[in-house]
């Protein structure tokens, strides 16, 4: 049996800009995983307690340029739309192996997570918006390149890894993300993440005759590079609770971008440039740049939401700001707002002991 992890992501700067071409973020990951066990099998079979399924069978047939993959038994559509982003991994793996004349192996997969969800209270669990979906299948394509021996730790596995996982979501949505989720999940690793030219690589999806002439080019623009955190530099994350409504905010962003183009791209600017300034003041180890920068990036990103009407900063967030700011950390919502986490940043095991109580006492989950 071979098992592989993919951890979730927690974003520490670069919200909403990273959609713009050329501009990047960084993103870390969180100690919590999405793990992968896969096996020799007769039949290639999936299994995920998360989801609620069990000894599905998947049947792939190498028919022609691109392969067929069916599931049996036919899923009820809420069911298959949970499970629609594992079955593009699997497929976009099995096409890419035939491609590259690997025979295929079956075997029987099984996903087990812990980024699904949070507990609440006795009975309920809320998602925390740390990136499961990404997590879930970078950890499939792991798991089924290794079984055919591949290496997946090289620079080049990694790389394929990673474009692989990001087809699968467009494949699974039809919405081409930033994929800064997929890369934080691929490389495990604090990363500078600049995002791909998207007008080009929906052009070759459009036009490639199979997936290798998609996955072995060059996406231009995109740069994934690691960035060295100061070894006392104290992350926390808290969860408010609920979920951030990310679709609708994303159709309302767009709208105010067509109507308010000049101020976007100026407020979106500023956000990138916050994100240059601070990869240079984490190279510099510059603990009072770093806090001012992230205490601004929360700043610009509280006047995008006052400008576009939406509450990205909710009261729980700003809650939980607030209460880590008096105590001497910098904060700021990670992600798209609206709900999920926000995070603080300190550099004093004290200080952040001081706000993990705090968040404990005001309803704050801390991950």
């Amino acid at each position: 049996m071979i098992e592989v992890k993919a951890p979730g992501k927690i974003m520490l700067a670069g919200e909403w800009s990273i959609l713009e071409p050329g501009h990047s973020c960084i993103v870390l990951p969180v100690n919590r995983f999405v793990t992968v066990r896969i096996q020799e099998s007769k039949k290639i079979i999936f299994n995920s307690e998360d989801i609620g399924l069990k000894n599905v069978i998947l049947q792939w047939a190498p028919e022609d340029l691109m392969g067929h993959l069916t599931v049996d038994p036919v899923l009820p559509e809420q069911l298959m739309a949970k499970f629609n982003v594992c079955v593009c991994a699997i497929k976009n793996c099995l096409q890419f192996l035939t491609e590259q004349g690997i025979a295929i192996k079956p075997f029987e997969l099984s996903v087990y997570s812990e980024l699904s969800g949070v507990k609440i209270d006795d009975s309920n669990f809320v998602k925390p918006g740390l990136g499961s979906s990404a997590a879930v299948t970078v950890a499939v394509c792991k798991a089924i390149l290794k079984f055919h021996d591949l290496d997946i730790d090289s620079v080049d596995g990694l790389e394929l890894i990673f474009k692989l996982a990001c087809l699968s979501h467009y494949f699974a949505s039809g919405k081409l993300g930033s994929g800064f989720d997929v890369a934080c999940s691929t490389y495990k690793k604090p990363i500078i993440y600049r995002i791909f030219n998207a007008e080009w690589l929906k052009n070759e999806i459009c036009f490639a005759k199979n997936i290798s002439n998609i996955v072995l080019l060059d996406w231009p623009d995109l740069r994934i590079s690691e960035i060295k955190l100061p070894e006392n530099m104290q992350l926390l994350i808290g969860f408010v609770g609920y979920s951030a409504p990310t679709t609708k905010m994303i159709e309302k962003m767009q709208k105010f971008k067509k109507e308010n183009l000049v101020f976007y791209q100026e407020i979106m600017a500023t956000i990138n440039f916050v994100v240059y300034k601070l990869v240079g003041a984490f190279e510099h180890c510059d603990q009072v740049e770093i806090i001012n920068l992230i205490n601004q990036n929360r700043d610009l990103l509280s006047n995008l939401g006052a400008e576009l009407g939406i509450e990205l900063e909710t009261k729980e967030l700003k809650l939980l700001i607030d209460s880590a700011w008096a105590l001497g950390a910098a904060a700021k919502f990670s992600g798209a707002g609206g709900g999920d986490c926000g995070i603080a940043v300190c550099f004093d095991k004290v200080i952040a002991q001081n706000i993990t109580d705090k968040w404990h006492r005001i309803g704050i989950k801390n991950i």
